[in-house]
């Protein structure tokens, strides 16, 4: 969480109105304002477990899949980046394979990665 919050604010530093508050840091430097944002969104997470919204079981789905969609962009970036073949089609290769498990995920995360990619993507 702290590395995650040091990137939430390092990204909002320059930022104004809401997400300024995000960038608010102790004096020690630890970022107040981006570790509260994500105890407050984890909060909100086990409220929705508690009152059975959601259970342990959709939650670790939701991880596996968007760890899998995080290995898949690697290895696209791997591929475009490589400079020899047998690399490129190693993670051809591995994407194709990832991508099949990818379509295997929990349909929450199937939604998510769908509607990035459409905002990305237009």
């Amino acid at each position: 969480m702290g590395g995650v919050s040091r990137l939430i604010s390092g990204l909002t530093a320059e930022a104004t109105g809401i997400l300024a508050l995000l960038n608010r840091r102790l004096e020690n430097n630890a970022p107040i304002g981006a570790t509260l944002f994500l105890c407050s969104i984890n909060a909100i997470v086990l409220s929705l477990v508690s009152f059975n919204l959601f259970t342990t079981q959709d939650l670790v789905a939701l991880a596996d899949g968007f760890f899998i969609a995080n290995a898949t962009i690697a290895l696209l970036a791997a591929y475009k980046l490589a400079t020899t073949k047998t690399i490129r089609y190693t993670a051809l290769f591995l994407t194709i394979i990832f991508a099949c498990m990818l379509l295997s995920a929990h349909w929450m995360v199937l939604v998510i990665i769908a509607l990035l990619a459409w905002k990305v993507l237009r």
